[in-house]
């Protein structure tokens, strides 16, 4: 897939050329080992010096993605910024890593690695990715202190880990100045009350997080009593994508709104956080005829500070939260079901977390293939691949194409669906519209092959074009 650029980043041609070039060879196999993307051991050397100079930085790398996300989003007038965080969990190559500054324990006692933050900025219409407005890395320390020892509950909310909803959202804010709208969309760790006492005063930026409690509401109701005793406002069908946990379905769910006044907890200082805040509530509940036995129902209880004026609107607020699902993919293709991130061998906790933000910035590409699969977003062939790979894709597709219309590509080379459609081919897709769309394996498998195939075209190309 198309290079990415480094020039001037790093300050040193050497240092930005062969990080562009580590970037490409990990997006064309969608692995992360240093043995595999390397042609030569020489080659192989010079990767492991380079993710070790300290002038390759996690600032640089982090500075060079959010730029691009800067870029993509001009002319947008609204965009969404999905927020989670990941554990990056080495603890299976524990003797292997020789060098433990940058890592820490984790959640699981004994275990080793670090956590990541990812600011995922979603076009609103298309559920197009845009880009990364912010990446947070951190480590916890080996010394052992609990939270009661360090009074965890006493401690102003700057100095707590999670600082980073908001932190991470102002940062977001900041870079994304120029769109007229953004919202920010949290899971249930975000639900903190000094959340929205810090970032409902700008109009520019809005939240949609998923409530963690049942809030106490300035008339002394509990929230989710309260909004029981409402009607519903509307029913209508949401698509249930299937997971280990839930099956693939059309679920018939209710909506209920209402405008709510939160209540200040009494642990938190008069001084610095309000009374109460005005925020808007949105519940979406399934009906139990529609839920498979052994299933729970879904149930997404949701606090935005969007003025929820109808039932159409608190639809909006629910889809445009259920493309949480987005970061969850990143993640797993990331580790698990694509670049295995996990199962590097590098013996630095510092290369690892820079391997980690490059994972990030190239796994969105591969997620990119995925959402063009059916033509309906936006996204460009040229803005994906180069002018030789487009060439090379041209001379593969006949090959893949079947005799009847239905065996052959339906899509414009222009738009990224084409391009789509061979990789899954490669991947061992067949092809048809009535089998399963391709996902992230099918691809990432055609991608490696794609990768194989150009190698040798590009070789046999340059052969003729000296002739």
């Amino acid at each position: 897939m198309k290079e990415i650029n480094f020039t001037g980043v790093f300050g040193d041609k050497r240092l930005d050329n062969r990080i562009s070039l580590i970037f490409y060879s990990m997006l064309a196999i969608v692995d992360v080992s240093i043995g595999k993307i390397s042609q030569k051991w020489s080659e192989q050397i010079a990767y492991y010096r380079l993710l070790n100079n300290e002038k390759v930085s996690e600032k640089k790398f982090t500075e060079y993605v959010t730029s691009h996300c800067k870029s993509s989003v001009e002319g947008k007038q609204h965009v969404l910024v999905l927020q989670d965080t990941s554990e990056i969990n080495f603890t299976r190559h524990k003797g292997r890593i020789k060098q433990m500054g940058g890592l820490g324990p984790v959640v699981h006692e004994g275990d080793i690695g670090f956590f990541i933050h990812p600011s995922l900025v979603v076009d609103p219409q298309e559920c197009s990715i845009l880009g990364l407005s912010d990446i947070y890395i951190w480590n916890r320390s080996f010394e052992k202190t609990s939270k009661k020892e360090w009074q965890y509950k006493k401690k102003n909310i700057e100095l707590k880990e999670s600082y980073r909803w908001i932190e991470q959202a102002k940062t977001s804010n900041l870079l994304l100045s120029e769109v007229p709208m953004v919202t920010v969309i949290q899971d249930r760790e975000g639900d903190i009350y000094q959340s929205f006492a810090q970032l409902t005063s700008n109009s520019h930026l809005n939240l949609i997080i998923r409530s963690s409690s049942n809030r106490i509401l300035k008339d002394g109701q509990k929230l989710y009593e309260f909004i029981e005793t409402l009607s519903a406002a509307s029913n209508y069908i949401i698509e249930v994508e299937g997971n280990k946990k839930r099956k693939k379905r059309q679920a018939k769910v209710e909506i209920r709104y209402s405008k709510v006044e939160i209540a200040r907890p009494n642990n938190l200082s008069k001084e610095t956080n309000p009374p109460y805040i005005t925020l808007f509530f949105v519940q979406v509940k399934e009906r139990p005829e529609s839920v498979p036995e052994g299933e729970k129902p879904i149930e997404w209880n949701l606090l935005t500070t969007h003025e929820v004026a109808n039932p159409q609107i608190a639809q909006q607020i629910a889809k445009w939260y259920s493309m949480r699902w987005l970061i969850e993919e990143l993640f797993r293709v990331m580790k698990s079901e694509g670049f295995g991130l996990e199962s590097s061998e590098l013996e630095s906790g510092k290369c690892l977390r820079k391997l980690a933000l490059m994972v990030m910035f190239t796994a969105i590409k591969v997620i990119a293939l995925k959402q063009a699969r059916d033509g309906t977003t936006k996204q460009l062939t040229d803005k994906n691949f180069n002018e030789m790979e487009i060439n090379c894709l041209k001379d593969i597709l006949p090959t893949l194409e079947g005799k009847t219309e239905k065996q052959k590509n339906p899509y414009s080379i222009e738009n990224l669906a084409w391009a789509t459609w061979i990789i899954a081919r490669l991947g061992g897709w067949k092809g048809y519209k009535s089998q399963r769309p391709p996902g992230v394996i099918t691809l990432r498998d055609g991608l490696e092959r794609f990768h194989a195939f150009f190698n040798g075209w590009a070789f046999i190309k340059k052969d003729v074009y000296k002739q």
